[in-house]
């Protein structure tokens, strides 16, 4: 698959959308530990390939759900610019409330309670792409672990590769994946440093407490976030991008 520009890469790194801190990044934890690959790590990566399509490559003011689009999902992201975020709630299965159900026009399914238990709550299909994770029939070490993202196998960088990495995603099919090291200082570490030849930026302590931590830029970029000026409940969330995320010469 060819990748598209990277102008999604906000939604699943923004602690705002689903509440998760830092994803990709494992914070400072140091432990060799393998990390699962999550839900939304397995949404960006489609969203970066195009499967997931959205209008204005999401340019736009970013807006949230709150009481009058019902109390299941208060808080969450509705839409930026003209693309629509809707969740699944209280009328689906329990192990799928409050999980991104579709994205624009792209529905997004997760295995359930007639699926494996160990693959129970995760990524199932997106769009037309089939995701699967490694269970009880393979070996023990790589239970639960994702297996494949429609026809593209996944691989991780382990020990050899350094401690800060070992663990993380090192590539979806040919898609290549790094990470700020200890030669980047604390405020980065272990968090995602580029896909392929695009640059990701983030907020460190010398910003502000609404940024510090979170995505600064993809490319050129750059994410603005509700800050001091805004209500209490807007602080810290996403409030507009400015920026293209990548050059059109420099597409993948």
């Amino acid at each position: 698959m060819k990748l598209k520009p990277l102008f999604l890469l906000l939604l699943l790194l923004s602690t705002t959308l689903f509440c998760k801190a830092q994803i990709f990044s494992g914070g400072r934890e140091l432990s060799v530990k393998p990390i699962d690959i999550n839900n939304e790590q397995i949404i960006l990566f489609l969203l970066l390939n195009g499967n997931i399509s959205v209008e204005n490559n999401l340019n736009g003011k970013a807006l949230y759900r709150d009481q009058f689009d019902g109390f299941d999902n208060t808080g969450k992201l509705k839409s930026i610019g003209n693309t629509v975020f809707t969740y699944y709630d209280r009328f689906d299965w329990e192990e799928n409330f409050g999980k991104i159900k579709s994205i624009g026009k792209t529905q997004i399914t997760y295995y359930d309670r007639f699926d494996w238990e160990e693959n129970k709550g995760k990524l199932k299909t997106v769009g037309g792409v089939k995701i699967t994770w490694y269970d009880r029939f393979d070996r023990t070490e790589l239970l639960g672990k994702l297996k494949s993202v429609g026809d593209m196998p996944v691989t991780y960088y382990d020990a050899p590769d350094g401690r800060s990495k070992a663990g993380k995603i090192k590539s979806i099919g040919n898609t290549l994946f790094t990470y700020y090291d200890r030669f980047d200082g604390d405020d980065n570490r272990g968090k995602l440093k580029s896909i392929d030849s695009t640059r990701i930026t983030w907020y460190g302590h010398l910003d502000a407490d609404q940024e510090m931590g979170k995505l600064r830029s993809i490319g050129r970029a750059r994410i603005i976030y509700f800050d001091n000026f805004d209500p209490d409940e807007s602080k810290g969330k996403i409030k507009a991008i400015a920026g293209p995320f990548i050059d059109p010469e420099h597409e993948f």
